[in-house]
């Protein structure tokens, strides 16, 4: 949640791995975390299933069926 409220640092970093976002799409993957996780915190919301679920809304990563793919 921190680095989600920076923008950056290593659990986003890992998180942005784990969804198959490329390098060169990760700072904007990171802005997103960072614009989404301002939006969540004033409604409340911890849960990591919806956190994840808004990342993927506001993010350049659309999953699939086995893994998350980005949007070309």
């Amino acid at each position: 949640s921190e680095d989600m409220a920076r923008g950056g640092g290593e659990h986003l970093t890992s998180l942005a791995t784990l969804m198959h976002v490329p390098l060169e799409h990760q700072l904007e993957f990171f802005a997103a975390a960072q614009q989404r996780y301002v939006s969540l915190v004033h409604n409340g919301e911890d849960d990591p299933a919806l956190i994840l679920d808004a990342l993927r809304e506001a993010s350049i990563v659309r999953p699939t069926s086995a893994k998350a793919q980005v949007v070309q």
